[in-house]
């Protein structure tokens, strides 16, 4: 099995011709999928990455991590 991705923006006629590579035989079956909203799933990646070095982000994490160590350690204690 071989995977071709490639990333493309919708054109106005809402039209793509796919160009199959030379190696995959006439007549195989092929999937083909679409995937939309890769945008805001990279713009999420990033806002994640920038949270953290965001010192009161961090902080306000490690606090609520706090609140809940006992709640996580009481499952342990049987």
């Amino acid at each position: 099995m071989e995977t071709v991705r490639q990333t493309i923006r919708v054109p106005k006629n809402h039209e793509i011709k796919i160009k199959i590579p030379e190696n995959i035989k006439e007549n195989d079956s092929v999937e083909i999928v679409l995937i939309s909203g890769l945008e805001d799933k990279k713009r999420g990646l990033e806002e994640l990455k920038k949270a953290m070095e965001d010192k009161l982000f961090l902080e306000d994490l490690n606090e609520c991590m706090d609140d809940f160590k006992y709640v996580d350690a009481e499952g342990l204690e049987e």
